[in-house]
């Protein structure tokens, strides 16, 4: 019988030359060794790398965040001090306040997608993060006066800005990408 065939070649390791950094006045050069493959390179973790959606996704984790610190920040207050807004005990506050920051999504997703189709995605991420902002600035001065119905108000407030911050950033990634 004849001999087996040889394995195929091992595909050769390239170097990029984005791979040189400059530290000081030394260039220092880091090759990166990978291997060719048919596999493409595009996934949806390249976004992550991509300067400019870098302040697109630090705005949102710092909106999500910002969104949870308050509303249990709120809950908390409320709960262990035992504090009487309207009549309403501790318990039936905190579920109140879910309730508050949950009903504009309820009431305005309709009209936020609207609002995200018709106007110009960034300006509309402004002008909602600037609302986000002075939102914020009232929820301080509120918490430290002390003025609970206020408080439940900007929570409520802070569901509608929740609410139309969706909508527009689902809209804009596909419509920077589709610039590429």
């Amino acid at each position: 019988p004849p001999p087996p065939p040889p394995p195929p070649p091992h595909p050769s390791p390239t170097r990029r030359s984005s791979d040189l950094r400059r530290q000081g006045s030394k260039w220092l050069e880091f090759a990166v060794f990978r291997e060719k493959t048919d596999v493409s390179e595009s996934n949806q973790f390249t976004l992550l790398r991509q300067r400019r959606f870098a302040p697109f996704f630090l705005t949102q984790l710092l909106g999500a965040l910002n969104d949870n610190v308050f509303r249990n920040g709120l809950v908390i207050l409320v709960t262990f001090q035992g504090v009487l807004v309207a009549g309403m005990d501790h318990s039936t506050l905190a579920n109140v306040a879910g309730a508050l920051f949950i009903l504009p999504y309820f009431l305005f997703s309709a009209t936020a997608g609207q609002l995200a189709d018709k106007y110009e995605k960034s300006m509309l991420m402004r002008r909602v993060k600037l609302l986000e902002i002075a939102l914020m600035t009232i929820a301080a001065y509120a918490f430290v006066t002390q003025e609970y119905m206020l408080l439940l108000l900007v929570l409520f407030l802070m569901g509608c800005q929740s609410t139309m911050i969706g909508p527009v950033k689902y809209a804009y990634l596909p419509q920077q990408i589709a610039d590429d």
